[in-house]
């Protein structure tokens, strides 16, 4: 099939050496890095005493971050979670659509029309955050890991100053696997590419980023039936039939965002400072499903029995302005954007348009210990007229055992996403006049280095919240939804031998959300450090125990999750895993043996219908840093 053999050729990522030409090629060439550089001379000073140290730009918060260094990152040393770099998937492939098993708090998209909320798992689409980066000299990181069914993933990063004032970065993700059933390869490919410069009297500047994410893959709808696995957990699931063998997707994201930046003051050394910044954000979202529709999987064939090729776009362009008024320990912006969205659907095209008002304050106090940000926006005129989010954090250091205090709150009253409004497919049509959804997020956290502690709440309340129901079709729920998270996570250590315990325990009130009560992962592993030199070593176990949770479904045509009114729960699973990690300098090597107790605890892992857990699997990978 020439499908399979264009997949068999992507997922070849890592047939090819990295350490010497990646970096050659990069270092002497392509120039990257999520950097800023021309702080004042305190915050220089302050990076100066860590080189590892990282500091973090929010481009909202631009002007505020670079004069106070508020979002400090130190570099992670630690190597006992390198073997996890991507969590257990409900449908059991990386890089297909996932669903979340914990509640989390999780900034929802700008203002404007919307399409809808992406299935695909948030660690997937990291490349989309506009943050920018400042790291002393020039920093490359090269991380690749193989597993079973040719499991193959690649991460690049590079960051570089070229002088003082102007910086670049790029940042590359490949993801490929077969999966563990037929017609289920995936294939991610990410790149971003980011870019600052400020001026020589800091009156100038620009910051700027580019992204492009693809996802392509197989979507076989699943298993037809259980029958054999039951009978036989070892069954190669390969040869099992499936549902929908020749679907297939293809979803693109495009974005690119640049502002520029003008003092309008002369004074440079001056503490208080005015900035006019004119920027532009474009977008571009494409989803093209084709498949051959089976009459015995989607519960309604609209058009076409015979085949589907169903394509949906959606492109925005939202140039803004703001005035930024900025001291040493405080920021304070007002300005606006204009959001023009182009919406295309197999049938015909939509054009939307809304005027969105912009404010954001941001705030240090107590000499430093406290940062508090704050931005809103509303949409004043054009469509979804009324529709606002206020968005607020804060972190306070307290004076003792390195302890910190975190503070997240959300709330927003939008317009519902065009997806749930209105569809024109080959297998579903629907058109519906939902109201907006009311949503509020909150999430507060404790953390202490000293103790190896971080304790925090993640609390979610919706109204007139929307969900595709039982029969894959748009329900909006009337009543209010609420959920809540508690977590805990402690690192023991006593002599060489380490325990670390996350707890996370969850309720809700709706089937509008499957989420199991009680998620947890316990490591104990044993280091050692074999000379002084730094080389050490980790040789440990790990199990995760998922209780029962309400089984979800999954639609490949549109491309989403659906839940079912019925309490259809599934759980209680351990899954144990094997783990030795080596540490020598810039290098890290892992090896992991995944689910060892496949088949002495059960037979039945499944936590979505249609799919069941992979079997027992390994993984072996590298990370290496490269430093100037």
């Amino acid at each position: 099939m020439r499908y399979t053999k264009q997949y068999k050729n992507n997922l070849s990522i890592l047939s090819v050496p990295i350490a010497i030409g990646i970096r050659n090629f990069l270092f002497c060439f392509l120039l990257p890095a999520y950097t800023l550089v021309g702080q004042d001379s305190l915050d220089v000073a302050e990076t100066a005493k860590d080189s590892m140290r990282t500091v973090r730009y929010d481009s909202r918060f631009y002007f505020f971050d670079q004069r106070t260094r508020s979002n400090f990152s130190k570099n992670d040393t630690s190597f006992n979670e390198l073997p996890n770099y991507f969590q257990r998937s409900l449908i059991g492939n990386i890089g297909l659509p996932d669903y979340s098993y914990l509640l989390s708090f999780r900034d929802t998209d700008p203002l404007g029309v919307k399409w809808f909320s992406s299935p695909y798992d948030n660690r997937l689409f990291g490349l989309r955050d506009d943050r920018y980066y400042w790291q002393k000299g020039i920093h490359t990181e090269v991380f690749g890991a193989v597993g079973s069914k040719k499991e193959q993933v690649l991460k690049f990063s590079h960051i570089q100053n070229i002088n003082e004032r102007l910086n670049f970065s790029l940042k590359l993700d490949r993801y490929g696997a077969l999966g563990f059933y037929q017609f289920q390869q995936s294939f991610v490919n990410n790149v971003l590419f980011s870019s600052n410069y400020t001026g020589k009297k800091k009156r100038f500047g620009y910051f700027a980023s580019f992204g492009f994410d693809r996802f392509r893959h197989q979507e076989n709808g699943g298993i037809t039936s259980d029958t054999s696995i039951v009978a036989d957990i070892f069954v190669n699931k390969e040869l099992l039939p499936v549902y929908l063998s020749k679907a297939r997707r293809n979803y693109s994201l495009m974005t690119g965002n640049i502002s520029l930046f003008f003092k309008l003051n002369r004074d440079s050394a001056s503490s208080v400072n005015h900035y006019l910044l004119l920027g532009t954000k474009g977008y571009a979202n494409k989803s093209q499903y084709t498949d051959v529709p089976d009459t015995n999987y989607y519960k309604t064939v609209y058009k076409d029995p015979a085949v589907t090729a169903d394509t949906t776009k959606l492109s925005k362009l939202s140039p803004s302005f703001s005035y930024n008024l900025n001291t040493r320990n405080s920021n304070f912006e007002l300005g606006g954007m204009y959001d023009w969205s182009h919406w295309e659907t197999p049938d015909s095209g939509h054009y939307y348009s809304s005027i969105i008002a912009l404010q954001g304050f941001a705030w240090r106090g107590f000499d430093r210990k406290l940062i508090v940000k704050e931005r809103a926006s509303y949409i004043a005129s054009g469509d979804n007229t009324g529709d606002y989010q206020v968005n607020v954090s804060a972190r306070y250091q307290l004076p003792f055992l390195q302890t910190s205090l975190s503070l997240k709150a959300l709330y927003e009253d939008r317009s519902p996403d065009l997806f749930f409004n209105y569809n024109s497919s080959n297998n579903y049509y629907w058109k519906n006049a939902f109201d907006k959804t009311q949503t509020g997020k909150l999430e507060a956290s404790i953390a202490s280095d000293k103790l190896r502690l971080e304790i925090g709440a993640v609390y979610s309340t919706a109204t007139n919240m929307i969900v595709l129901g039982s029969n894959a079709l748009p329900v909006q729920i009337k009543e209010n939804v609420l959920a809540t998270r508690l977590y805990i996570k402690h690192h023991l250590k006593v002599y060489k031998f380490h325990l670390v315990n996350t707890i996370n325990y969850q309720s809700k009130n709706s089937y509008a959300l499957a989420l199991p009560q009680l998620y947890t992962r316990h490591q104990l592993y044993f280091e050692h450090r074999v000379k002084k030199n730094g080389l050490k070593f980790e040789i440990g176990v790990q199990a995760d125990y998922i209780s029962k949770t309400d089984l979800i479904s999954y639609d490949p045509a549109l491309n989403s999750f659906y839940l079912k009114y019925a309490n259809e729960q599934k759980g209680n699973y351990v899954f144990a895993d094997f783990f030795f990690s080596v540490n020598f300098k810039p290098v890290k090597f892992f090896f992991k043996a995944e689910h060892l107790n496949q088949g002495f605890m059960g037979s039945d892992y499944t936590l979505l219908n249609g799919y069941y857990q992979p079997d027992r699997a390994f993984r072996l990978g590298v990370n290496w840093e490269f430093r100037d």
